[in-house]
């Protein structure tokens, strides 16, 4: 095709071909006007409740994207997209759109790894979270600055709630599959709403050392910054489009000095808060409900990369998905784990004075997910 058909873009290391995607003004009001033919379809197509949904929470940078790899490796398994979270009214109509543009060759899919998640090749169809269905509701961490974000038990929305449900059945039947995954670490503070609306629904929670989390959590922030601020379209894609300035967690407060160091210090401890606020939602949330609590199956990332085969084979049990039946070893995406050397007490070592107050904020937590923390740097 003529090289002038191709999407053009600066290209930006770790970012997919169609990046500007996110921050298109043109997107938000193809998504409307398509909604407007699609969603009312659906509705009427898809009425049926999904069967026994499972949605993964934790922490960010716990190891909750690769639990949701080794779940869409299975052949029954489906999933919201990249793109889909973009077209979160029309996601038939935009995957056809897609799809034919990739055709043309104006879009390339091509699997390429993502800055976040450099081992896990991706493209616009890869699993992601599509947190922007909750702005449809006005819940989402673009809405009142990220501070609205839970849902809980008691909270009704008939329209939102319908929409939601046809939603997972589209990409049901985009993908011809008959169970539906959804990873998002924002749905631990949702876990009430997400069973009551879905009531045989399955949740995953995934735990890792606090620390390796709240370590890997600041380094990728670090990477996503580097590679979209240095230039103007990825700026705006990080502020406008994926809206990284919520989830970079570093609060602007005039009292806290802007040196490099204390400004990192600021944004560990801001981490380590929301790995709290998380991880004490799912407790209560599970304490509140006897009948969720049945269907919460825990994975642990240490004992995911130490045992595979056994982890994999009990989180397929535990949702429901038969392994065999299909001629899929409980190891057959194993393949995909490929772990970094994380060293706690090297952790500990390089935070030197600032370990203190971060092992404060997070002893509570911690051991009620039972990690032990070290008791004090020894030394950098």
């Amino acid at each position: 095709m003529p090289a002038w058909l191709r999407w053009r873009e600066p290209p930006i290391r770790g970012m997919p071909h169609g990046y500007r995607l996110a921050a298109s003004p043109w997107v938000p009001w193809f998504d409307r006007v398509a909604g407007a033919l699609e969603s009312p379809l659906a509705r009427q197509l898809f009425r049926r409740a999904p069967d026994r949904p499972i949605f993964i929470v934790g922490a960010f940078r716990s190891g909750t994207t690769l639990v949701e790899r080794l779940l869409c490796a299975h052949p029954d398994v489906a999933s919201f997209c990249y793109f889909s979270n973009q077209f979160v009214r029309a996601p038939l109509i935009a995957a056809a759109g897609i799809r034919a543009l990739a055709r043309l060759g104006v879009l390339d899919l091509t699997p390429t790894g993502f800055i976040h998640n450099p081992k896990l090749p991706s493209n616009l169809f890869s699993s992601f979270e599509c947190e922007w269905i909750y702005s449809l509701c006005g819940r989402s961490i673009w809405d009142h600055g990220g501070r609205a974000v839970a849902l809980d038990r008691a909270y009704r929305n008939p329209a939102f709630e319908r929409h939601l449900r046809s939603l997972v059945q589209r990409h049901l039947w985009l993908f011809g599959r008959h169970r539906f995954v959804n990873k998002n670490p924002f749905n631990s503070l949702r876990m009430g709403f997400l069973a009551r609306v879905f009531p045989d629904a399955h949740f995953v929670r995934v735990l890792r050392h606090p620390l390796a989390t709240v370590d890997s959590h600041l380094r990728t922030q670090r990477a996503l910054e580097e590679a979209l601020l240095s230039q103007p379209s990825g700026e705006r894609v990080y502020r406008t489009g994926l809206h990284m300035d919520v989830l970079s967690l570093c609060v602007p407060d005039d009292a806290t000095p802007r040196s490099a160091a204390t400004c990192a210090d600021a944004r560990r401890l801001a981490i380590a808060r929301q790995w709290c606020a998380l991880q004490d939602a799912i407790d209560d949330a599970v304490a509140a409900d006897s009948a969720m609590a049945g269907r919460v199956h825990t994975v642990r990332y240490e004992e995911l990369l130490a045992s595979p085969r056994e982890c994999i084979g009990a989180l397929f049990n535990a949702v429901g998905l038969d392994c065999e039946a299909h001629g899929q070893s409980p190891s057959h995406a194993s393949v995909a784990i490929q772990p970094d050397a994380v060293d706690i007490a090297s952790i500990v070592r390089s935070l030197g004075d600032a370990y203190p107050a971060l092992r404060d904020l997070l002893e509570a937590s911690s051991a009620r997910c039972a990690y032990e923390l070290p008791a004090a740097a020894t030394g950098r």
